[in-house]
This record gives structure tokens, sequence and C-alpha cells, in this order.
């Protein structure tokens, strides 16, 4: 439950941290390597220029378009990671509207953080379902920001073990946040998750059968849609339905291999946990 949760986000930003630090490491020292060639390359045209007589009041023109580069590359660097920093301040500040825990809203951010790690989805993404459970009021108490992220979790798995594409699982994953947070799953939403993500719809399908067996006892995709059409697709049921299946949706995820484009999300959260950092440490963005 609670514990544990806790105590493997702990175990896992442990792992993480001296990882970051090589990774981030490795990351500057490429820039400032591509930064050299690209340099070499501009001095070497400067100075064919002025070999060649060009250039005027000391102005070449390959060195007014170095000043150029270097500013419009410092102004982009600037504006991506300022977005990171906002986009997960916002965050903070959703979850921390739910917060009654002992946790606060910065240990509760490191731990989705490990939750987008385990199940391989974005950050920004994994932190949007999660509000949007919060949202649905179906999950309350004191640890409603945690018990919605262990959902969260379950929820992400499902959708990487179906296998789709990055584009399919974000989709499904939009529409389904979207229909937590109405209250009930029908219509596009429900169609968009039984088309993009069917693996998904058929652990609810399983598990509406067992935790409402009142809709049926052996349901399969086929009865969501009118389970949909007659607003039996609650928020509350559907979050009961994906914790029932928990068991099953880990063993289906851990046996699907990480893929590269898996691999480059967990990277990218890795910056974006790096940039979140320097904003609550007093670092560059502050």
């Amino acid at each position: 439950g609670t514990k544990r949760l806790a105590k493997e986000t702990l175990d896992y930003e442990q792992r993480m941290n001296l990882r970051r630090i090589a990774e981030n490491e490795r990351t500057l020292n490429k820039m400032y390597l591509e930064e050299q060639k690209h340099q070499n390359r501009l001095n070497l045209l400067n100075r064919r220029n002025q070999l060649s007589g060009g250039g005027s009041g000391g102005l070449s023109l390959s060195g007014l378009f170095a000043g150029y580069y270097a500013i419009t590359r410092l102004m982009s660097m600037a504006s991506t990671y300022t977005g990171i920093a906002d986009t997960a301040t916002a965050t903070k500040a959703r979850i921390g509207l739910y917060n009654e825990s002992q946790y606060t809203t910065d240990e509760l951010y490191t731990a989705m953080y490990g939750v987008a790690q385990r199940s391989r989805t974005d950050i920004a993404d994994t932190g949007d379902l999660i509000n949007r459970i919060l949202v649905s009021g179906a999950i309350t108490g004191e640890d409603s920001v945690i018990k919605s992220m262990q959902l969260g979790e379950t929820i992400q798995k499902a959708i990487i073990a179906g296998g789709g594409t990055k584009e399919q699982n974000q989709r499904a994953l939009l529409q389904l946040a979207q229909g937590l947070s109405s209250g009930t799953l029908q219509g596009d939403e429900l169609r968009s998750i039984r088309e993009q993500t069917p693996f998904l719809a058929d652990m609810l399908a399983k598990g509406l059968s067992k935790v409402a067996p009142e809709l049926g006892t052996d349901l399969s995709i086929g009865n969501l849609k009118k389970l949909g059409e007659e607003g039996e697709l609650t928020s509350e049921r559907i979050l009961k339905a994906f914790d029932s299946m928990e068991d099953e949706i880990n063993e289906k995820f851990n046996q699907m291999p990480r893929t590269f484009e898996q691999s480059a999300i967990q990277m990218s959260n890795v910056g974006t946990k790096f940039i979140e950092n320097l904003t609550k440490s007093g670092g560059a963005f502050n």
C-alpha cells in the first residue's frame, strides 16, 4: 500500500541519483564537444574570409553568423528549460490541492516521477492522469494522492502492455483521463480506448466482471459500448476495475521488452526531474 510505494520510491530515487549525475555529465560533455566543433568550423570560415579580404569594420560575415547562432541557441535552450520547469511547477501545484497526507508536495512529485519511470511513461502525462483521477472524486481521504498514483501506475502499465505506438497510447491515455474527470466513460472517449488500446479495454471489462457483477460476470470489450451508453462506466467503477486487475497487468507488463522510444521517454523524465530539482534548490531558474 502506501508504505510500499514510499519505500519503492525512496529506493528508486537513491539508485537513480548516481545514474542521473553520470548521464548529465555525459550530456554536458557531448554538448560541449558539439559546440567546440561548431566553433572550430566558424573560426576556419572566419580565417578564410579574412584572407580573401572579406569583412568590414572588424565584423566578418562568419562572426555575425556566430553571434546570431549563439543568441538563438541560448534563447531556444532557455525557452525549453523554462517550459519544463513551469510544467513541473504546475503539476506539483495541482497535486498539492488534494494533498492531505504527511508527505510534502515535493516528495509526492518525486513519487510521481518513480511512477512515470516504472511505467515508462512521460512524467507530464503521468501527472495529468493522476490529477484527473483526483478530480473525479472517486478516491478520497488522507492518502488519496498516493492511492491515485498507484492506480495511475497500473493504468499506464496496462496501456504499455498493449504494445501500441506512442501516439496511440497518448491518445488513449488522454481519452481515459478525460472520461475519469467527467465522471463517466462513454462516446468518443470510450471508442478511442477500445480502438487504440484493446488490452486496456479488455482489462477494464474483466475488472468490471469482478467488482461490478451486477453488470455481468463475463464481460468483454464488446459489452463496453452498451455499458457506456447506459452511463454505467462511472469513474469509481473504472478505477476499482483496474485496481482488481493489478497483478495480471503487472505480469503482462513485465513480459514487454523496453523499446528505444520508451527508453528515450525515461531519459527525458530524468532531465525533467533534474530541472525540477534546480527550481527547488535555488538553481538557475530561481
